[in-house]
């Protein structure tokens, strides 16, 4: 991994709508910011600007480039400037307590962000493999929350379950990459939605190549998980062990059938309780042994060949029709399994909105939806009397403490909007008229 060396000072001004926040990849529009910082600090001398994210994903992607790296120097070169430190790739608990501690998210960005997924993409988790063999559509879990996902955990290298917190519609008619796996899956993303790779890293959708690895995630027919380690984990028992230790103990399916892991049928037993019940005339009946032996036949070679494969992109295409998509967040990971292929889930403004963290932002593609609060101008950032208005309406916000507590507060009641106790509340407004 490439080590950031942060430039500046590590300091950050008492008066907080004075510190700057950038989260996101520098490709979408820092360098933007970072010709307008002299103007900032002659302004607000005290005034401090944050860039984290890191180059490990840009230089995965061009490094052989000499005209993308060139401008890479420029940047860097920028970031040099009196008041900028680039703190680079940190983890997720550093970045919250940044956004904390900064309070505007300046994103003079011209970059279609949108990060989302078609609606038939199947989410892979604990469920009714009878019902949902190849995973759930995200389009039905619209509304719901407090469920687990797969997500991959990179502290400790492995495959564990993460709690979703919401899942939305964030966008209509949305344009969509379609990306064809070497097993058959096909999947359809926005370009900017970023794809884990096998070395861990995330690159955007419309960055990736064909034959590039992705990091997958395997499945058995008998409902178990292939760790990086090679090792396989029943994932009853992962469901019930999220919820304390099972040392010792069975897992029961409450229904008595084996193929639905849905946690609320799963519960942990002692093995003289279990017995009890399993030994009394319980079993499989004659359909579900077929269709448990027809899904082995079916998905053995397929297993077999992503061992080999390790799920590459056979080809990518823009997708020949628009659709609606969808993005969820997942507590802590931030990240989940789709079409057997683990994809990031961060939406950077609600988690700014929610930290405090007031949006200075160009208004364009999902941010229209997930901005609801802050400044948002119009136009192209490229346009010279844009740049110009935003520079205006950042040092406006960065100098009125009042307007500024105000859209703070506004921006903390927008993002819970995308919690479920909110959610359900409008469901059910909904449903009674």
């Amino acid at each position: 991994m490439i080590k950031q060396k942060n430039t500046g000072k590590n300091t950050f001004s008492k008066t907080r709508r004075h510190n700057l926040f950038w989260g996101s990849s520098y490709d979408r529009g820092l360098m933007h910011i970072l010709r307008m910082w002299p103007k900032v600090i002659e302004k607000y001398p005290e005034a401090t600007f944050h860039c984290y994210y890191g180059w490990n994903l840009f230089m995965t992607a061009y490094r052989t480039n000499p005209e993308r790296m060139d401008w890479k120097d420029r940047v860097d070169k920028l970031m040099k400037q009196k008041g900028i430190t680039h703190h680079g790739r940190v983890g997720q608990p550093e970045l919250r307590k940044a956004r904390e501690k900064c309070g505007i998210w300046a994103y003079p960005t011209d970059f279609d962000e949108i990060n989302c997924c078609s609606g038939n993409t199947h989410i892979l988790m604990p469920r009714d493999h009878r019902e949902h063999p190849y995973g759930v559509p995200i389009k039905e879990l619209e509304g719901k929350s407090n469920f687990l996902v797969y997500s991959y955990d990179h502290k400790a290298d492995k495959i564990v379950l993460g709690t979703v917190l919401w899942v939305k519609k964030t966008r209509k008619n949305a344009k969509l990459l379609k990306i064809t796996l070497d097993d058959g899956t096909v999947l359809k993303f926005t370009p900017d939605h970023r794809f884990m790779l096998r070395d861990g890293t995330y690159m955007e959708a419309k960055k990736l190549k064909e034959g590039q690895g992705l990091m997958p995630l395997y499945e058995r027919p008998t409902f178990m998980i292939k760790q990086p380690s090679g090792l396989w984990e029943h994932e009853h028992r992962m469901v019930v062990g999220t919820n304390g230790e099972i040392k010792g103990k069975h897992v029961d399916h409450k229904d008595g059938d084996r193929f639905n892991n849905d946690p609320d049928n799963l519960v942990a037993l002692s093995p003289s309780e279990h017995a009890k019940k399993t030994f009394t005339g319980r079993r499989h009946s004659r359909l579900g042994k077929e269709w448990l032996k027809n899904r082995a036949d079916k998905k053995k070679e397929t297993v077999r060949q992503k061992k080999f494969y390790n799920h590459k992109i056979l080809s990518i295409e823009e997708a020949t029709a628009r659709e609606d998509v969808y993005d969820m967040e997942v507590k802590k990971y931030h990240n989940f399994n789709a079409g057997g292929v683990f994809v990031h889930n961060c939406i950077t403004a609600l988690e700014s909105q929610r930290d405090g963290c007031v949006p200075c932002v160009i208004n364009r593609a999902a941010l229209k939806e997930t901005v609801g609060s802050g400044v948002r101008v119009e136009g192209d950032i490229y346009d010279p009397e844009v740049q110009e208005e935003y520079l205006k309406q950042l040092l406006l916000l960065m100098g009125d403490e009042k307007r500024w507590k105000a859209e703070q507060d506004k921006g903390k009641e927008f993002a819970k909007a995308f919690a479920w106790d909110k959610i359900a509340k409008q469901w059910d407004t909904v449903f009674k008229k």
